[in-house]
């Protein structure tokens, strides 16, 4: 493990960036996935009449 740690170099600025975009870029999908599970969900449980209104 402490060799790994002496190999590892700070990322630069734009790396940095790109990996933030890249980890806000995740979040936002498995955002927009579980919110349109949870739409759908609801929509088809109220169709069905069994949903929360």
């Amino acid at each position: 493990m402490r060799k790994v740690l002496e190999l590892a170099e700070k990322p630069e600025g734009d790396e940095f960036k790109n990996i933030f975009r890249m980890i806000i870029l995740g979040f936002v999908i498995v955002g927009a996935f579980s919110f349109g599970i949870v739409y759908l969900v609801t929509w088809i449980l109220n169709v069905f009449g069994a949903g929360l209104r």
